[in-house]
């Protein structure tokens, strides 16, 4: 349902490594993934139907930790009562879960689930006249926004160096190519340290509204967001309070574009975009998987 999923997964995952554990990831998921796991220790196939052979390998663990939208609640009670300490990711309190601890990382917490490269980031210097742009919707763009925003920029803003980013899912990069002109630059499958020098090197950033808003907002980009689906609304509705993005719409309103084309010139501002950098940076200080896995050793 997202690769956010899994590099907010990789966050702690990382931070158990970091505290000497031996963490695995078991995914349901296609061959697109496998990218994402290089050095890491992994298991691919549909753990929501090979239900049996998903408590064969989980059984006397330490601690499982579920990060889904679809599991259905037998799922979290076997779950629970096959592990010493069972971990649900929730982002809006989807089902009423049984025993385990209930982490919800959206913005405003302290628990902001960024990957390693994301953990120490330099100070940003805004530019006077903004230069580059990064277009970033997910490791698949399901709605296909990456060749229309583009398509947008290019038009309306030849002098800009886009950067746009092409997940392992996408398939509709020849759309992506027919928008693109002299001055984009097409970053094909970036691993975290990959994305982590684009967002740095760009002024302003047209994002999804889902995991990648905390990776910019810890790298200081000033982001225009769109929703790409719902369950991103409350994670939006945080990054506005907190005065890090300009919010552009749903992925299918009617004037997308024409919002995300005017936000784009207010970003032309020096002080708005300074404003929207600090605010990102202040909102999250990068510790937020070391916190949780922190958290969650203890009694263990």
């Amino acid at each position: 349902m997202g690769f956010g999923h899994l590099t907010r997964c990789m966050g702690i995952y990382e931070a158990f490594e970091e505290r000497r554990k031996d963490p695995f990831f078991i995914v349901n998921g296609d061959e697109s993934v496998k990218g994402l796991f290089k050095g890491k220790r992994y298991k691919i196939f549909d753990w929501l139907k090979q239900k049996r052979r998903l408590y064969k390998i989980i059984e006397g663990s330490d601690m499982v930790v579920v990060d889904s939208y679809l599991a259905k609640p037998d799922i979290y009670k076997n779950i629970s009562r096959l592990t010493r300490k069972a971990v649900w990711l929730d982002d809006d309190r989807r089902i009423n879960y049984p025993d385990g601890v209930v982490l919800n990382g959206s913005m405003g917490a302290r628990y902001v689930l960024l990957r390693r490269e994301f953990w120490r980031v330099p100070r940003r210097r805004i530019k006077k006249i903004p230069k580059c742009v990064i277009i970033t919707f997910g490791g698949d763009d399901s709605r296909g926004m990456t060749s229309r925003v583009l398509n947008v920029l290019t038009r309306r803003f030849p002098r800009l160096l886009k950067k746009v980013v092409i997940g392992r899912g996408f398939r509709q990069i020849e759309f992506i190519k027919g928008a693109s002109d002299a001055k984009t630059e097409l970053l094909y499958y970036p691993d975290a340290a990959g994305i982590k020098r684009a967002m740095l090197d760009a002024d302003i950033a047209i994002s999804a509204g889902g995991q990648t808003l905390g990776e910019l907002a810890r790298c200081g980009v000033p982001t225009i967001a769109v929703a790409i689906a719902e369950n991103q609304s409350v994670n939006i509705e945080g990054w506005k309070k907190a005065g890090f993005i300009e919010y552009a719409g749903r992925w299918d309103e009617d004037g997308i574009f024409g919002r995300i084309h005017s936000i784009l010139g207010k970003f032309t501002d020096y002080d708005l975009r300074t404003k929207k950098s600090e605010a990102g940076r202040r909102s999250v200080d990068g510790r937020g998987s070391r916190r949780v896995v922190d958290y969650l050793l203890r009694g263990l």
